[in-house]
């Protein structure tokens, strides 16, 4: 298993390792002057723009070809992903307050290619937090683990049928950088999910493509 792949499990589920960490009781509805607020005391903070994802009510594939798609459903998430991609992991137990719903990866290469991958994590918690909050919690454990991170910065997003946050970042390792983008959404009961892209900045803009068109098209039931 390389470092990479080790790696993606880890910055994907770390903000559900802080179940137990309050930080008061937020509304959730969230302006851009509270989520610029909330990143204000992050070193190296570059402004993004607003992503506001489109969703298809009937969990159709999004831009994905009908022919050339996949789809992941187990009640409670609707993903479709493209051929070229695969199922690694799902339903599987992140923490004793978590699930890996699902973890999707582009399929193997070689031993040199990254494979660019998205992680869906449910948490059994209502989180009051803010979604902004979430993100900047989950992204301040990245950075207190030691890895070098730059935040490009959290904006809010509407993903699934959920309103939340989104958190964009860069990891370096080693001088190899993973771009990250973390949306942290809530269902009406406060529900928490994280779904994370985790892309090889140097291939970011294709990467990114592909990774759009499958998160364009998840539905949370």
């Amino acid at each position: 298993m390389s470092r990479h792949f080790i790696l993606l499990f880890f910055i994907s589920g770390i903000l559900f390792g802080c179940g137990n960490k309050r930080l008061g009781y937020e509304s959730d509805e969230t302006d851009e002057t509270q989520v610029e607020e909330s990143i204000k005391d992050m070193d190296t903070v570059v402004p993004i723009t607003e992503v506001d994802t489109v969703i298809d009510p009937q969990c159709e594939a999004s831009k994905l070809s009908n022919n050339n798609s996949k789809k992941f459903d187990n009640g409670k998430i609707c993903i479709h992903y493209p051929s070229s991609w695969e199922v690694v992991q799902q339903n599987a137990r992140a923490t004793d307050r978590t699930t890996i719903a699902v973890q999707i990866m582009q399929k193997y290469i070689n031993d040199y290619d990254f494979r660019p991958n998205i992680n869906v994590i449910c948490s059994k918690d209502k989180h009051a937090e803010s979604t902004s909050s979430l993100a900047k919690i989950s992204f301040n454990q990245v950075k207190d683990s030691g890895l070098q991170t730059t935040l490009m910065g959290i904006k809010s997003c509407n993903l699934g049928g959920c309103k939340g946050s989104v958190a964009e970042y860069i990891v370096d390792i080693e001088n190899y950088k993973l771009h990250i983008f973390q949306y942290i959404v809530k269902k009406e009961d406060n529900t928490t999910i994280t779904i994370t892209a985790t892309l090889d900045h140097s291939n970011l803009n294709k990467q990114r493509t592909v990774a759009n068109d499958i998160i364009d098209a998840i539905i949370i039931y």
